[in-house]
């Protein structure tokens, strides 16, 4: 490869491991000039984490070829970025993590400019951008996996809030004061009862009545939440990704249900869609969110 060549990097930080691209000359939906992951090693602590991060951004760059000549640098990660300051905080998969200014640190290391975004609202951009969301102006992005979290575009443009929290599904609560994370998510159905979400499907099929009984309470919460944005936000589509999602549409249906049983006058014609781009979602969201490189 020219080593004049100047590469955009994407990394998703998550709380088990490092997904590190360098995007290829068809942007952000073409294919990657390599792909890289790593172990987070969460519980080592932030110097261990933030040395791992440095190692996946580096052997992604050395497997494409492009030696050290590093455009532009993009980050998403599990916790609340302002979007002002850039400052990372909230980060519950990553013990110890506290607050950083992860964009200046990176920055001052890589000597380019680097962009920071959580990673559901990455996510969010790239669905709407080259996902399934692709044509719409305006998308709410749920993920449904161990946690929940999402985010939205109003009008083409991805919105933040003033502080960057808007998008956190699973931060709502319910009438207990309970958060629609702590009793719905992945999390939830395997703590409350005891069954992983990749296995719900199957046993609820053989008529497993804990199964049966999870579904129903999934399909309760989530419906209910989903109806409730429907209403509140009134976007074109809602799109719908993480582990849960890939329940298909013996689950989705069931979703999209509940949004025409429980959402306000017309807004029970929203759409529900899966997700397009699954584990990728962060990274290429991150690069449709860099500057073009000259």
């Amino acid at each position: 490869m020219d080593h004049n060549y100047k590469s955009r990097v994407a990394v998703d930080l998550g709380g088990t491991k490092i997904l590190a691209v360098v995007e290829g000359p068809d942007g952000p939906a073409g294919a990657f000039l390599s792909r890289t992951k790593r172990a987070t090693e969460a519980s080592q602590g932030r110097d261990t984490i933030l040395g791992n991060l440095r190692a996946a951004i580096d052997q992604a760059r050395e497997s494409a070829g492009a030696g050290s000549q590093i455009g532009a640098l993009g980050v998403c990660v599990p916790g609340i970025v302002h979007p002002v300051t850039g400052t990372v905080s909230d980060c519950s998969n990553l013990p110890g993590w506290g607050e950083l200014a992860l964009g200046p640190w990176l920055s001052d290391r890589y000597g380019v400019p680097v962009s920071v975004v959580n990673d559901a609202r990455a996510a969010t951009w790239a669905e709407f951008q080259t996902g399934a969301g692709t044509g719409v102006r305006n998308l709410a992005f749920l993920t449904l996996s161990t946690g929940i979290g999402g985010g939205f575009v109003f009008d083409g443009r991805l919105y933040q809030g003033a502080r960057g929290v808007a998008g956190e599904w699973g931060e709502m609560r319910d009438d207990q004061g309970q958060t629609v994370e702590k009793s719905a998510a992945g999390s939830a159905v395997q703590r409350l009862f005891g069954i992983r979400a990749e296995d719900l499907h199957w046993l609820h099929d053989q008529g497993d009545s804990r199964a049966q009984e999870a579904f129903q309470h999934l399909v309760s919460r989530c419906g209910r939440l989903l109806a409730n944005v429907a209403t509140l936000i009134d976007p074109d589509l809602i799109v719908v990704g993480g582990g849960l999602s890939q329940l298909g549409s013996w689950f989705l249906d069931r979703l999209q249900e509940e949004i025409r049983a429980q959402a306000y006058s017309i807004s029970r014609e929203t759409k529900l869609v899966p997700a397009r781009w699954g584990d990728e979602a962060g990274v290429r969201g991150v690069l449709g969110l860099l500057t073009p490189l000259h």
